[in-house]
């Protein structure tokens, strides 16, 4: 599996000094770490005590993939406490940051729960199918991905790395620190731009073996190919698609975009577009351009023969390729950008904009929105 663009992060939260003062990235590094809740001092299995250098030595690299079985997880970890306990969980967060599920990141018993090697590695691999979560909640088979619903009501999906230091890998509050996390922005699967053979739109209800076609001309789906033994695409190949997404700011080249891709069309042609959706209306669009370069020289890619595939681009502020403009770096300065993979029936992309009616459709996109602010008085 393809490593995800997202990238690991140490979790601040869960420490203090000696004297109860919360620790941060500034904190020196020789600084004695205790549990926040119950003040227990944080030690190795050896029983000297961690320090803050050895709480950021953490390092390491996650991938994530929706399979038949549910969705699975695979880390490969470093820095980690030597012979250390850990578990790995799983937490959904709703919209205004709250957790709305919490669970182990597998729901095989014990099956998260891991001991480092004499020099702080691990390899993990863990799947976790739908249902009930070990703690609260609930998720689906593919936690990477949803429908709209379901992705605005818990958008992100975080995987948490614990060191146990009573040595169990379970037990209450006190006896273990959060110590690294990934946070994956969930993918939204787009069937709005499809429909069955009679023009209906398609759901999650529609039967998986539905074949589908674009709204805007009534065209059929396909896969790559041509001559009689071309296949229509169905509804549960098209809404199989799932992902991660990470975004950053630069200095001098705009906002970079890094995604990994997974359950795509086996050799599809595919382009990437960033939409700003009016936070007033979100069916009318401020802007919409091609991520990367305004030429659209950048965000088009074609999946390989597994329905994988990877883009990373540059977008710099101004105009954007079709219209309006967008700021240097918009995960700061933009309420609302959709990132959305638009699928290519005829496997031709046409540069600044997306191609004649007929010949393409929306797949899938992941929405970046800023938490709603309360008014004065709320």
């Amino acid at each position: 599996m393809a490593q995800s663009p997202v990238r690991l992060e140490h979790v601040w939260r869960g420490i203090v000094d000696k004297n109860g003062n919360p620790i941060g990235p500034t904190t020196p590094g020789n600084t004695q770490i205790f549990e926040a809740t119950q003040k227990a001092a944080v030690t190795t299995p050896g029983a000297s005590q961690l320090t803050v250098a050895d709480f950021t030595s953490a390092q390491g690299g996650i991938s994530a993939k929706c399979v038949d079985q549910g969705t699975q997880a695979v880390l490969r970890l470093g820095g980690l406490v030597p012979f250390g306990v850990y578990s790995l969980q799983l937490v959904l967060m709703g919209m205004t940051g709250a957790p709305m599920g919490v669970g182990s990141l597998s729901d095989e018993p014990n099956a998260s729960i891991f001991v480092a090697d004499e020099q702080g590695d691990a390899d993990i691999s863990v799947t976790h199918a739908g249902g009930a979560l070990s703690v609260n909640g609930e998720v689906s088979g593919c936690w990477l991905a949803g429908s709209q619903n379901d992705v605005m009501q818990q958008p992100m999906a975080v995987v948490v790395g614990n060191y146990h230091f009573n040595g169990t890998g379970e037990g209450p509050p006190g006896t273990f620190i959060p110590q690294f996390s990934f946070t994956f922005l969930r993918m939204m699967r787009v069937p709005n731009e499809i429909r069955d053979k009679n023009g209906n739109q398609i759901t999650d209800s529609t039967p998986p073996e539905t074949p589908v076609f674009e709204f805007r001309q009534g065209n059929a789906v396909y896969f790559p190919g041509s001559g009689k033994n071309r296949r229509q695409l169905t509804a549960g190949e098209f809404m199989k698609a799932s992902g991660s997404i990470a975004v950053k700011c630069t200095i001098q080249q705009g906002t970079r975009t890094a995604m990994h891709l997974n359950n795509l069309v086996p050799g599809g042609v595919y382009t990437v577009w960033l939409a700003k959706p009016d936070p007033a209306d979100m069916s009318q669009m401020l802007g919409v351009g091609a991520l990367g370069k305004s030429d659209g020289s950048e965000n088009h890619f074609a999946a390989d023969q597994n329905g994988e595939a990877d883009i990373v681009a540059y977008t710099p502020g101004g105009n954007l390729s079709t219209s309006g403009t967008i700021a240097d770096c918009w995960p700061a300065n933009e309420p609302i950008v959709q990132v959305a993979g638009v699928y290519h029936i005829d496997g031709k992309t046409h540069g600044p904009v997306t191609g004649p009616d007929g010949t393409y459709a929306a797949h899938f996109a992941f929405v970046f929105a800023k938490p709603p602010q309360a008014g004065p008085g709320k």
